[in-house]
């Protein structure tokens, strides 16, 4: 065998093993996967369901090759922004961020609810007994001025005082795990929205809770891109019969979705077994529970959108 024989064999073994490692290395994407991007806050139980649908791998069910893919945020407006820069297909959001992107003309609707988690005031002032116990001294936090806890607030307000913007003037802006250390303090604040877990610790250190009800359920919703929703109608179909499929096993306190959400969050599950049985937390696609049109009318009373807006506007398949 000559020497030029040997080398020209030689060198297509080395591109034959190169390749081959190359297309190990670098393997071909299956032509027919497809992929879901939704934004949403992980660090608490309200976008549980997404947690469900990706770790049980329920989208595959109604489409094999169809996976979700969890964005992490923090913030509503960070999603908002994700949405209109087309780097996210949805989000799980509260109607009022939702209601204030609407204003702002993003092109997203709603798909369905999804979570509430169950609000009360707490207040360190032992003088406050109820709601209109609270006087122009007592200082309530609210994450920002648009935010749900406002908007809830504006609602109580209403109702007790007449008046939307009667606490107001109460209002300090401060985040929720500030505001829980300055309520217990008794630094700055008077008042604060908590959930279960901040709840319990506000009436560990001796404060007291003073109000809950349905006026205080944070109600998140699951909204997608005008796009993606008609474009991509069979993997809308598809996460719409995960998500549902998602809160029933939630709510039917399946072993392995409860599970998923307690490792995620590092829980008992015990404690979050305990919340559902509570209402503290709860999971519904269920339009019939939330009343769009109080909402609605209250958003045009703080100036957080112009106009009255059409629920069959702003929601997918309205009305199926």
């Amino acid at each position: 065998m000559s020497r030029k024989l040997i080398l020209s064999i030689t060198i297509f073994v080395m591109i034959v093993v190169s390749l081959g490692i190359w297309l190990a290395m670098n393997p071909k994407p299956d032509a027919g996967e497809q992929e879901i991007k939704i934004a949403a806050k992980t660090s608490d139980y309200l976008g549980a369901p997404l947690l469900v649908i990706r770790e049980m791998n329920l989208l595959q069910k109604y489409m094999p090759n169809l996976k979700l893919t969890i964005v992490s945020t923090e913030s509503s407006a960070v999603s908002n922004e994700a949405i209109v820069a087309n780097q996210v297909d949805g989000t799980i959001m509260g109607i009022t961020n939702f209601l204030v992107g609407t204003e702002k003309r993003i092109p997203y609707k709603i798909a369905a609810p999804v979570s509430y988690l169950q609000l009360t005031i707490q207040t360190n002032n032992p003088s406050i007994k109820k709601i209109t116990d609270i006087s122009s001294d007592d200082k309530i936090a609210v994450s920002s001025y648009t935010g749900t806890n406002a908007f809830l607030l504006a609602a109580i307000a209403k109702k007790y005082f007449g008046n939307y913007r009667a606490l107001d003037r109460n209002f300090v802006i401060m985040d929720s795990a500030d505001a829980l250390i300055a309520l217990i303090n008794k630094s700055g604040i008077s008042l604060q929205f908590g959930d279960a877990a901040q709840r319990k610790r506000a009436n560990e250190a001796g404060c007291h809770t003073i109000f809950e009800g349905i006026e205080t359920k944070a109600i998140n919703l699951c909204v997608f891109s005008d796009e993606f929703h008609d474009k991509h109608k069979e993997l809308y179909n598809a996460f719409m019969q995960s998500l549902n499929e998602a809160i029933q096993l939630i709510n039917n306190k399946d072993e392995q979705a409860i599970d998923v959400i307690a490792k995620h969050l590092v829980v008992d599950k015990e404690a979050i077994l305990a919340q559902l049985e509570t209402g503290d937390i709860g999971f519904s696609s269920d339009f019939h529970n939330i009343n769009f049109d109080e909402y609605i009318d209250i958003a045009l009373e703080l100036e957080l959108i112009s106009s009255v807006i059409s629920i069959q506007d702003i929601i997918f398949e309205y009305g199926d």
